[in-house]
């Protein structure tokens, strides 16, 4: 493009060279170089625009999610993080089902691991070590060290792998979740005591 204009030019300064007083010419054509180059540099900045707007709908419109995605933490101070994964989790004193009960935990609480033992976890719900430990819960109900996903804005979550699928649930900025399958750009969350899935090619 740039090439084409100043041959024209050069070969329009050699015509008008005869009819404009020698520096008028000079003026003409250099003003017209200049405007060249500012049309130039504008169309630059709107091509600019319409490819960053076309990404932008692009990731809305394929259902791809803004997020972070957490490894896990692997073993701490106290024990390992979890998070309950069941509506409701009894907790209770000794690691069966006919031990008292002495609490109850909701989905999505978030928990440390310090012991399992023959289907059972023995945990706590504080990283200080001189807080006593709550007791057993059934660990086919709880994940443990799992990855994390964040969300930073808008994420919808399908009832399977593909945009196509019915949305279950649309989660605002800021939650985070464990990670129960990783499947590349799909990656399957606890959710509420069930599961989704979410699209989340560039959350890496």
């Amino acid at each position: 493009m740039r090439y084409c204009i100043c041959k024209r030019s050069i070969a329009g300064f050699a015509f008008i060279r005869g009819l404009l007083p020698k520096g008028r010419a000079q003026r003409f054509f250099r003003w017209r170089l200049i405007t060249t180059d500012k049309e130039r540099k504008n169309m630059k900045k709107y091509v600019s625009f319409a490819v960053l707007t076309a990404l932008v709908l692009m990731l809305v419109c394929n259902g791809i999610a803004m997020a972070e995605i957490i490894p896990p933490y692997g073993m701490g101070q106290i024990g390992y993080n979890g998070a309950v994964l069941c509506q409701e989790l009894t907790v209770r004193k000794e690691p069966n089902t006919s031990s008292k009960a002495v609490k109850t935990l909701k989905c999505g609480d978030f928990i440390l691991i310090i012991e399992q033992k023959d289907g059972w976890a023995y945990l706590t719900q504080s990283d200080a070590e001189d807080e006593d430990p709550i007791g057993w819960v059934n660990a086919d109900y709880i994940t443990v060290d799992p990855a994390w996903y964040r969300t930073e804005g808008s994420t919808a979550v399908y009832a399977w792998d593909d945009t196509s699928a019915p949305k279950v649930a649309l989660l605002g900025a800021d939650k985070t979740l464990p990670i129960l399958k990783d499947e590349g750009d799909w990656i399957l969350v606890s959710l509420r005591g069930a599961a989704g899935w979410i699209h989340c090619g560039n959350a890496r």
